[in-house]
């Protein structure tokens, strides 16, 4: 999910200036890479054939995982995780530094 959020940023942003498709570019091959070249699916097909034959144990748990979570939408049990907590906290803290600088220092 995150990855499409940053790739639909792009386009957002790109609309509420004047458009041009060029910019685009740049998530489209970021999404190439991702899917076919360096992405989640390799690392986790490797991962599979590695615990299958290695650790029982970890291929099941991976297994049940899978069953109960969704890959790209995260569950609301998710939002008390606290890395999550702290990824939301940091964004805030971003925001709200990024606006003290632009009302201090507007020209």
């Amino acid at each position: 999910m995150g990855d499409t959020l940053v790739h639909l940023s792009f386009a957002v942003l790109n609309f509420a200036d004047s458009f041009n498709p060029i910019v685009l570019l740049g998530p489209v091959a970021n999404y190439v890479f991702l899917r076919f070249v360096g992405g989640d699916k390799q690392t986790e097909e490797s991962q599979e054939v590695r615990y299958q034959v290695n650790d029982p144990t970890k291929y099941q748990q991976m297994r049940e995982w899978r069953q109960e979570n969704n890959s790209f939408w995260p569950s609301v049990r998710d939002l008390a995780n606290p890395w999550a907590l702290a990824v939301a906290g940091c964004g805030l803290i971003g925001v709200v530094v990024e606006e003290v600088l632009r009302t201090t220092y507007v020209m």
